[in-house]
């Protein structure tokens, strides 16, 4: 806002623009972002399909409640995917 109280042209608000935080600084947050979202994704895909191949080879662990357990990792599955 300017001293004499009118808003700068294109910022209605007078509001300092908090969405452009400079070039390198701003690429450099969203790559390590992007990495550090894609390792997750990635432990989740393998931890999940550690625990089916689990269940579905060792006899043992085809209970009930495993059964439970099986299909919370289908679902997150299903939603990792999206």
């Amino acid at each position: 806002m300017e001293a004499n109280g009118t808003a700068e042209p294109g910022n209605s608000s007078g509001d300092a623009d908090w969405g452009d935080l400079g070039g390198q600084e701003s690429m450099w947050g969203t790559v390590a972002l992007v990495v550090l979202l894609s390792i997750i994704v990635a432990i989740t895909v393998v931890g999940n399909i550690l625990v089916l191949l689990a269940v579905a080879t060792h006899r043992s662990l085809q209970t009930l409640s495993n059964v439970f357990l099986v299909s919370l990792c289908v679902s997150d599955l299903l939603v990792t995917g999206l």
